[in-house]
């Protein structure tokens, strides 16, 4: 999920205390020699997004092969089991709501109706469950009520009290066992970035004013959760926000203002973070990964890149992004593919399938 230009291309109560912590970060610009492949060779590479075709509709890729789904849609992530793809997200109905749903091998399951605005905006699969998260609002924008759903059966997530009635947008879902953890962002009264466990909320620092949780990852008993911290009220103004990540309730900043964290993924204790950079000098933000507090700028055009997706299999890193130069792209260990011929693509996730 995306808070920042275009939103959903692309998330008990306490406070947790916390103490930022100070990184080294070293850039390396446009990486001319990937780095060796050693991913198992039995794998798919699933990516969602839109491919701007005449009849907008929701579209994904099969190893940059693209499938187009039978109607209007905006996919906002895919997961697959198996041989099994779902894209999730949502469209808009002939009255003017919007229906969330998810895709199960190219037919469609809707999540609710039409009555109002409803978004699907991460997907999570467990065993035969799938579990989806996202919100209803009463128009277009940020919700007023967040919830996921367990095998189409809505689950209301519990908002933090703060002053007034808080709004709210999710970002993505995992699962653990059986435990359910969902991130997000609501309004306290300002941008306070949150991520619930089994429907809880808890409450995460920012090192400035604002904050907003957009993408989870479990790994043991660790909480990792990738968002933004902000100066600003309006979160949505991109060059105040800075990329961190919170392990645990502790805050880490990945860089300074104008950028972002929009995905996450955890390997062997590796911690991997997709997101963006903004460059002074050539006025535009580029698409960028972080290692371990490692900063890598994928390499790209000037033009608004940002990488939205992150995946690992072995030692290869998949990322994919969207770009005002080529649109919707993939970068397999730096090396760059565009996905389509049009500059008004997106791609908004991605899932590895190992057979």
């Amino acid at each position: 999920m995306k808070f920042k230009v275009v939103f959903l291309l692309a998330i008990i109560w306490f406070v947790v205390g916390a103490c930022k912590k100070s990184v080294n970060v070293t850039t390396v610009i446009n990486p001319t020699t990937p780095p060796p492949t050693t991913g198992k060779p039995d794998t798919d590479v699933y990516i969602s997004g839109s491919a701007a075709n005449v009849q907008n509709l929701g579209a994904y890729w099969k190893n940059n092969t693209l499938t187009l789904l039978s109607r209007k849609f905006t996919t906002t992530a895919v997961a697959t089991q198996g041989t099994d793809v779902y894209l999730v997200g949502h469209y808009t109905s002939t009255t003017g709501g919007e229906v969330a749903g998810y895709w199960k091998n190219g037919s469609l399951i809707k999540l609710s109706d039409s009555s109002l605005y409803y978004y699907a905006t991460g997907i999570a699969i467990q065993g035969s469950d799938v579990y989806v998260c996202g919100f209803v609002s009463s128009n277009f924008g940020t919700g007023t009520k967040a919830m996921y759903w367990k095998n189409g059966v809505s689950i209301n997530l519990t908002l933090p009290t703060g002053h007034g009635t808080p709004t709210v947008q999710t970002g993505s879902i995992t699962v653990q066992g059986g435990d359910v953890y969902v991130a997000g962002t609501v309004t306290l009264p300002s941008y306070t970035a949150v991520y619930w466990k089994n429907g809880s909320p808890v409450t995460l620092p920012s090192t400035n004013d604002y904050g907003q949780a957009i993408a989870i990852a479990i790994n043991g008993t660790d909480v990792y959760v990738a968002g933004n911290t902000s100066s600003s009220s309006n979160p949505n103004i991109s060059i105040s926000n800075t990329a961190t990540y919170w392990k645990n309730g502790v805050v880490t900043q990945l860089a300074s203002n104008g950028s972002d964290a929009l995905s996450i993924a955890i390997q062997n204790n590796d911690v991997y973070i997709a997101g963006d950079t903004y460059n002074n000098t050539i006025h535009g933000s580029q698409a960028t990964y972080w290692k371990n507090g490692i900063a890598t700028v994928l390499p790209g055009g000037s033009l608004y890149w940002q990488a939205m997706g992150i995946a690992t299999n072995g030692t290869d890193v998949h990322i994919v992004g969207t770009s005002g130069d080529l649109g919707a792209v993939y970068w397999k260990n730096n090396k760059l593919t565009q996905l389509t011929s049009t500059r008004s693509s997106g791609a908004s996730g991605i899932s590895i399938a190992i057979h």
